[in-house]
């Protein structure tokens, strides 16, 4: 017996659904209007319970460190405008403030049919811990070492007058 095609597609979204399910990555978007929307693994990747809801694009950015904010956002204009991959790996702060863990994102820009804009559709998925202590770790380097440069640069300025 010929199953109907729309109940075949139905079958399969509820396979992939059940698969994400199972390896805990969660998927999302980003309408043109900046409006999120994350299924249940996502919500639960972000700290948030099953029946919370992420307004908008502020919403989102709560949840990731506020360092972190102008990467997120150049990464969504370019994938919005350059019709670029968006890959990034972002930590996460805890609704207390505190660093929880981090996540990869990735997604792409996506014409959905009944749609007026183009809407950014995604995967997140959880890290490890110790990758995510490792880049901070690394992120704080540099910025020492910018700094202690920075701190050079300002001596030797000094010192050539002097002379």
């Amino acid at each position: 017996m010929q199953q109907d095609p729309l109940q075949k597609v139905h079958n399969q979204l509820l396979a992939v659904q059940n698969a994400l399910e199972a390896s805990g990555v969660g998927f999302w978007s980003i309408l043109g209007n900046d409006n999120i929307e994350c299924d249940t693994t996502a919500r639960g990747l972000l700290g948030l319970t099953p029946s919370d809801r992420l307004n908008d694009l502020s919403d989102f950015l709560l949840r990731i460190e506020e360092s972190q904010h102008e990467t997120f956002l150049d990464a969504l204009d370019a994938a919005r405008s350059d019709n670029q991959e968006l890959k990034l790996t972002l930590r996460l702060e805890k609704p207390t403030g505190v660093a929880a863990t981090g996540l990869q994102f990735s997604a792409r820009i996506c014409h959905l049919p009944g749609e007026s804009e183009p809407c950014l559709c995604g995967l997140l998925q959880p890290l490890p811990k110790s990758s995510i202590e490792v880049e901070k770790r690394s992120e704080d380097a540099l910025a020492e070492v910018r700094s202690a440069n920075a701190e050079l640069a300002n001596f030797a300025s000094i010192a050539s007058h002097d002379m």
